[in-house]
């Protein structure tokens, strides 16, 4: 147990590389994540991180590569659907060969990645990475801190798509916010390296790791979300949400709505027909937070993604009032930069 998002990344990658040592792998300590990802602020977890500020805080932890996020609005290789997805595992297979199979330690990505644009994978795009990282003897690490505990209508993202990580990090939803705790849990065969070699701790540690008063805020707001079915809840409430964004489809700059439970996503495009991309330095992002933020709807506009993540136990009413608020928003935006809007 840690503190945060970024202890757990941090925590992950010292249980990967630790455990490719013990087994008697020393030179498996590079790391693949994936284009667009957020793992953390703390220097490990912003090393993988693509956002990552390189001017202020470089150089970054050796040994990590970025290959591209699976995107079937806009994908890397030019295709659609889940052959976009097929090709981004595959391209996750040929890094690790450029790299030599006998050095990487692991692989991370967030099952469905909100830093990256909630494009949400096929399942086939997790199960090809499940097996290739077992054909080359690699650690699949699924970062489930913004994913866990019903956020996308399930207990964790990763029973979606039907795969099993070697590591997962859990936080945020842990305690829903009340108390800083977060874990990095490990199948069964990784715990094993540990107690068939008991004269080797796991090197790590943390002065508030497991902290009782956490502990026990963790354990109560558990029992709350099962006691009230939230992640049902948030599943059923999901659909509904998107239901009502797909009328904000009318815009001009309104492409496509995508995601799962209470995790969702408006694309906004200066191009419907092109999937063309905002000018670099476009007010439009910033213009319409502003105004979303000045009628009391917090969210944000990264880039080109509207985010919609309310509370698990949002109300239709509140639902609505979310969606009558973006779509008065971006009408008046969208007439004040009307230039750089292709209709």
């Amino acid at each position: 147990f840690c503190s945060g998002g970024s202890e757990a990344v941090e925590t992950a990658l010292k249980i990967a590389k630790q455990v490719q040592a013990m087994r008697g792998f020393p030179r498996r300590y590079k790391v693949i994540a994936r284009r667009g990802s957020y793992h953390g602020m703390t220097y490990g977890a912003m090393s993988l991180t693509a956002e990552r500020n390189e001017a202020f805080f470089g150089p970054f932890m050796y040994g990590v590569s970025h290959v591209p996020h699976p995107n079937q609005y806009r994908s890397d290789f030019g295709l659609e659907g889940e052959a976009a997805d097929i090709m981004a595992a595959k391209y996750v297979e040929q890094e690790i060969e450029n790299q030599g199979p006998e050095t990487v330690a692991a692989v991370i990505g967030e099952p469905i990645s909100s830093a990256a644009g909630v494009h949400v994978p096929s399942p086939i795009y997790w199960q090809m990475l499940r097996e290739i990282c077992d054909r080359h003897g690699v650690l699949l690490i699924a970062d489930e801190v913004i994913n866990g505990f019903g956020r996308t209508g399930k207990m964790f993202a990763i029973e979606h798509f039907g795969f099993v990580p070697d590591i997962m990090t859990i936080a945020k939803a842990l305690t829903s916010g009340y108390a800083p705790m977060a874990a990095a849990v490990v199948r069964p065969e990784v715990f094993d390296v540990f107690t068939k070699q008991k004269m080797i701790g796991m090197g790590h540690l943390l002065t508030f790791g497991g902290h009782p008063v956490c502990a026990a805020a963790a354990l109560k707001n558990l029992e709350i979300i099962e006691d009230e079915n939230l992640v049902e809840r948030g599943d059923e409430m999901g659909v509904y949400l998107r239901d009502r964004l797909q009328e904000l489809c009318n815009h001009p700059t309104v492409a496509e709505v995508r995601g799962l439970g209470m995790l969702n996503a408006v694309q906004i495009t200066s191009d419907k027909a092109t999937k063309g991309k905002w000018k670099k330095d476009t007010k439009f992002p910033k213009r319409l937070t502003t105004l979303l933020m000045d009628r009391g709807f917090v969210t944000r506009v990264t880039g080109e993604v509207m985010h919609f993540a309310p509370p698990l136990v949002v109300s239709r009413d509140e639902i609505d009032r979310m969606v009558t608020i973006a779509d008065e928003c971006l009408t008046i935006a969208e007439g004040e930069f009307a230039s750089e809007i292709t209709a």
